[in-house]
């Protein structure tokens, strides 16, 4: 990946994120002093979901794909353009006392959200939980696209490991048959010279487990990546 595309994809992602939960914020301190309509709340716990998601697939390392960094780029845009909305239903005058603050700001909220109850301000918010879902829904395929890829990767080292199992096996089994072949080899060799069965069973039982140990290192081997693999 370019620097310049890192860095754009950084910048999505990250952006997001602290917009995300600037609006949620926004969200909570408009509950709390005034309440906030049922939609909005609800949108706010999915956000939150959402963003906590996004901040453990960002971690993962893994690369964004083209279409995944726009809906970020999109997503992002709609929630500041909301949250810039949302700021502008609170209105407090610069000269006011702090006793008449809150007041002045439940009944300013109060107000917002009826106006936030309009056509404009629901079409803000259907549009910004439409990219939302768009987003959930990314994460989603990817999280399972992860499993699954997964699932196969542990799924071709359990054939792996089966095989070298049975070649083990196998190398255990020619060299205990070979060790009771030798000894009639070398018993029927001694009445012509006590040197050529000794010699060729040695040779070929070092063979046998020069291989065995092939048999050994591979079966490890693959143990190893199976565990590396089911931790992924």
């Amino acid at each position: 990946m370019e620097a310049l595309a890192a860095i754009g994809l950084v910048s999505n992602v990250l952006g997001f994120i602290d917009t995300g939960w600037k609006l949620c914020g926004l969200i909570k301190e408009y509950s709390a002093a005034a309440g906030a309509p049922a939609e909005v709340v609800s949108l706010s716990s999915r956000l939150e979901l959402v963003l906590q998601a996004l901040k453990e697939m960002d971690e993962s390392g893994r690369a964004k794909l083209n279409h995944e960094k726009l809906a970020l780029k999109i997503c992002s845009d709609e929630a500041e353009e909301l949250r810039l909305f949302l700021e502008g239903l609170k209105v407090i005058p610069d000269k006011i006392s702090s006793s008449r603050a809150f007041k002045w700001k439940r009944s300013s909220l109060e107000k917002g959200w009826k106006a936030f109850k309009t056509l404009r301000g629901r079409e803000k918010l259907e549009k910004f939980q439409t990219s939302l879902d768009w987003i959930m829904g990314l994460i989603t395929m990817q999280q399972q696209t992860r499993l699954e890829t997964t699932a196969m990767n542990v799924e071709d080292q359990t054939t792996l490991l089966v095989k070298h199992s049975e070649e083990v096996l196998k190398g255990l089994t020619e060299l205990h048959l070979f060790s009771d072949q030798s000894h009639v080899d070398i018993s029927a060799s001694k009445t012509r010279s006590p040197y050529i069965g000794v010699f060729y069973g040695a040779t070929s039982k070092r063979q046998l487990k020069y291989n065995l140990r092939k048999c050994k290192g591979r079966l490890e081997n693959s143990i190893g990546s199976m565990s590396f693999t089911s931790f992924q």
